[in-house]
């Protein structure tokens, strides 16, 4: 099991704005791993909803990783936020 962080660039974790918008995303994270069942890991929603330039998938199945981290990167463009996902 894998765990992938996902961080908000630099350049945009100090707007309000980005937070507020980084915190939504955390939450069509929950949603997307909670629907898209076993192996998919999962997200605190207290974590994410005290974020501020981070949080964290934890307990992903090592054959489910790359998809997760596409699926990731392509909805954090799709809301306009650029996020950096690194798995450990």
């Amino acid at each position: 099991m894998r765990t992938i962080l996902i961080r908000i660039a630099a350049d945009q974790s100090e707007e309000f704005s980005r937070i507020h918008r980084l915190r939504n995303y955390g939450e069509d994270v929950y949603r997307y791993i909670r629907d898209n069942g076993k192996g998919m890991g999962e997200v605190h929603l207290d974590e994410v909803d005290s974020a501020t330039t981070q949080f964290f998938v934890q307990g992903v199945a090592n054959s489910k990783v790359r998809r997760l981290c596409q699926w990731l990167e392509e909805e954090a463009a799709r809301q306009n936020l650029q996020v950096k996902t690194e798995v450990r």
